[in-house]
Formats: C-alpha cells, structure tokens, sequence
C-alpha cells in the first residue's frame, strides 16, 4: 500500500504555490502545476465621452480588456530540483494578462 506523503506547501493568489525544500526535510517537494480562476466583476458600460463640434459629433468610448471568467490551464514553470523548491508563480502583469478587469 502506498503511504500518503505530507509536504508544507503555501497556495495563494498572490504567492501561488510555493513548496520550499527546506520545509519538507528529508523529502524534497513534488513537481506541482498550478492553475488560477478568473472571476469576472459585473458588467457595467463604461462611461463615454462626447465632443460636439459645429459639423460633427465625435464619441470616444473607454476600451476595457475583455474579462472571461474560468480556470486558466495548468501551468509548471519551475521544478522543485532547481533552486529551493518548487515555486508556481505569477507576476502581477502575468495575473491582470490572465485575468483583465477581473480577481
């Protein structure tokens, strides 16, 4: 019968997943792949701008990334073989790339 294996392992939105070699002494962390979910605020149109002129009317309208709510795909950008541990991470423009207008 295989054994369960408990690693110390820290998962957040905003760390991602960190698993750090030194936590799970003598075993090092397992290859972790980590996927992030979009939640999309309400929709509400954004304001407009209107410029009237004697000849014409010209509206400019904000342009907002568009927010698809869902599971972004597993990703595994690290290995727990290099450097520390394994650490499953994204940067803030990595998130609002993933997620734009959304959490």
């Amino acid at each position: 019968d295989a054994l369960p294996i408990w690693e110390v392992v820290i998962c957040d939105v905003r760390q991602g997943l960190v698993c750090d070699n030194n936590d799970n002494f003598p075993i090092e962390c397992s290859d972790y792949q980590i996927r992030y979910q979009c939640q999309c605020p309400p929709t509400t149109a954004p304001p407009a701008v209107v410029t009237t002129t004697t000849q014409q009317v010209t509206t400019q309208q904000a342009i907002v990334p568009q927010c698809t709510e869902g599971w972004s795909q597993f990703m595994n950008q690290d290995s727990p073989n290099t450097g520390d541990g394994d650490v499953e991470t994204l940067t803030d423009q990595q998130r609002q790339q993933l997620c734009p207008g959304g959490e």
